[in-house]
């Protein structure tokens, strides 16, 4: 019974948010990578389209043998508008996603996609109303720098950055979503809903705009394996790492991402990112590390109690 306590004290589950986090980003990395093999022969819609496809049927799969199908389907009826509203964002952010990474490149993308942080932190001052502090400020313009150092080279980085900063702003607005309702639904079952919403927007739209390619068996195989390590697996870790610990610290961890990214793409690609991007890269994890610090201090102030 001590040895239960023990497990389910605070700093153990702070510790199990930190492990869950830091292990996805190497589930989540790979996409970057395979993203941008697979759009050579296909458009960035369809490549979205068979991502969320295989990761659905996986999900689906698993919850067969999880036995929670007659879970899973009241919860489509129970929570049928925020669901739908998960699969608009995420349908989005997806197309855009991929057409920014087939526009400057993995590296890049992964460098650029942290900008996701700044949304957060506008999106709690909108909506819940906090304030910025000369921490925050100051975030944000080291963060802005950094991307400026990684953006400015072409027409075409500024515009495949674009691509890349709207699909955050919309992320962000997920993260807001699934930090609410992972309290409410199993992490697993919500990832299986998130992904069967998103494959039916993405497949109606891609069959309407006539952009369905059908991939080469090569490409198949990778899609399914990378769907089951980023969207099932990675998206798996995050949700229960957020069920642990704020979305804050889960974002920190985050951060390597991009890392990892570069090191895959000198390997996997044989692709070099050039100093200077490399560079601004750092620049903007330093502030965004700097904005995720600020935030998890107002959270201390707001649990203090009052004398």
């Amino acid at each position: 019974m001590n040895l239960f306590k023990l497990f389910e004290s605070r700093r153990n589950r702070e510790s199990r948010g930190f492990l869950y986090s830091f292990v996805s980003v190497f589930f989540v990395a790979p996409v970057f990578i395979v993203a941008s093999i697979v759009m050579k022969s296909m458009p960035a819609e369809t490549a979205s389209t068979m991502f969320f496809g295989a990761g659905f049927l996986i999900t689906s799969v698993i919850s067969t043998l999880r036995k929670r199908n007659r879970e899973v389907l009241p919860m489509v009826r129970k929570y049928f508008r925020p669901l739908l509203l998960l699969g608009i964002f995420n349908t989005s952010a997806a197309i855009l996603f991929f057409t920014g990474i087939k526009s400057i490149g993995p590296s890049s993308a992964a460098f650029i996609s942290r900008f996701e942080t700044i949304f957060v932190i506008l999106l709690g001052v909108l909506l819940l109303k906090e304030k910025l502090g000369k921490m925050d400020m100051l975030g944000m313009a080291i963060t802005v720098s950094g991307v400026i150092m990684v953006t400015y080279s072409n027409v075409s980085m500024v515009i495949g950055s674009f691509f890349i900063f709207a699909s955050s702003a919309l992320i962000s607005f997920q993260r807001i979503l699934l930090k609410k309702y992972v309290s409410k639904i199993q992490p697993m079952d919500l990832n299986q809903l998130r992904l069967f919403f998103s494959f039916v927007l993405l497949l109606s739209y891609v069959v309407l705009s006539s952009r369905l390619v059908m991939p080469s068996a090569g490409n198949l195989l990778l899609i399914g394996i990378v769907s089951l390590s980023a969207p099932v697996i990675g998206f798996y870790l995050r949700l229960k790492a957020m069920e642990l610990i704020d979305v804050s610290k889960v974002m920190t961890v985050e951060s390597l991402e991009p890392f990892i990214v570069v090191l895959m793409s000198i390997f996997l690609l044989g692709s070099i990112t050039s100093p200077r991007q490399i560079l601004g890269g750092g620049v903007m994890i330093v502030g965004i590390t700097m904005l995720l610090m600020s935030h998890r201090m107002k959270g201390k102030e707001k649990s203090m109690p009052v004398n």
